[in-house]
């Protein structure tokens, strides 16, 4: 079986589907490409030239939820979907909170504050407050105990890891308060996950691709 796991270790989807193929013990070979990168080659395998998308015997697909679904039906354990009902359900419930509504605004942030895209105070500040809102709003459904959604690893503690990471970041950057800075337990929860060598490699890789990205901004 061969996979190929195409994005940058920048973006917190690819993290979220490298993560779980590497949990899972898959092995995959990396194929750097840049988000903008939408060849007809790669509109081919990725409908919206949306990374990541992996390629395998079988065909590609992209999307990091669906790749970490394929990634649970090849290898169940360590299992990052419980099989419990209503585990599950909370699970990708705090998945849909942070990728569908909390994504929205901190993709808004991303220009401005990694690339130096122009945006005015007030732009930044209301950004972080509907961004802080959703924060809220998931706050009330997280169980870290210790995981996010409960005892065991799921799907959501890799999105909630990348995605609020991201956010937070973008808050030190325009030199404001972090929407997390309220978020009780999120600190302890972000240690635990951070103790896992696999999750504690790739966070020091997108780190080190974001410092890139930042340097490359400032010389420009």
């Amino acid at each position: 079986m061969t996979i190929k796991l195409h994005g940058v270790p920048a973006s917190n989807f690819y993290n979220i589907a490298k993560v779980a193929l590497q949990l899972k013990g898959l092995a995959f070979e990396e194929i750097p490409l840049h988000p903008n990168e939408k060849t007809p080659a790669f509109l081919a395998m990725s409908p919206l030239g949306k990374i990541p998308c992996i390629q395998t015997d079988q065909g590609a697909m992209s999307e990091s939820l669906a790749i970490a679904l394929y990634a649970e039906r090849l290898q169940p354990e360590p299992a990052l979907f419980p099989a419990d009902a209503f585990a599950a359900g909370r699970a990708l419930q705090i998945h849909q909170l942070l990728n569908l509504y909390g994504f929205q605004h901190t993709a808004k942030l991303i220009k401005p504050c990694f690339f130096g895209a122009p945006a005015e105070a007030d732009f930044i500040d209301a950004t972080l407050a509907e961004a802080g809102k959703v924060i809220t709003a998931t706050a009330q459904v997280c169980a870290f105990a210790p995981y996010i959604a409960g005892e065991q690893m799921t799907i959501a503690d890799l999105t909630a890891l990348f995605e609020l990471d991201l956010l937070h970041r973008c808050a030190q950057l325009a030199k404001r308060g972090s929407p997390l800075d309220t978020f009780t337990g999120w600190a302890g929860w972000r240690e635990t996950m951070l103790k896992n060598p696999i999750i504690a490699d790739a966070v020091a890789a997108r780190d080190q691709m974001w410092e890139h990205l930042l340097s490359q901004a400032a010389s420009a």
